[in-house]
């Protein structure tokens, strides 16, 4: 019978642990900053891109008309 390690946790429920190191709370933290700066700029650049195709559809549309 092979040995096994007898453990007080269930299987698969190894909680991850951070390290008590500040730097890795300091990257951790410039981690969240940069993810949300780049979902800013990808939210103001879909916004602008949505502007500038309802002016071009506009502009089109308009130029049929006269």
């Amino acid at each position: 019978m092979p040995f096994r390690e007898e453990s007080s946790e269930a299987p698969g429920s190894r909680a991850l642990q951070a390290p008590c190191d500040a730097n890795f709370v300091d990257a951790a933290a410039d981690r969240t900053g940069s993810q949300e700066l780049i979902t800013l700029l990808a939210n103001f650049f879909r916004i602008l891109a949505l502007l500038l195709s309802a002016l071009g559809s506009y502009g089109l549309l308009s130029t049929g008309l006269a």
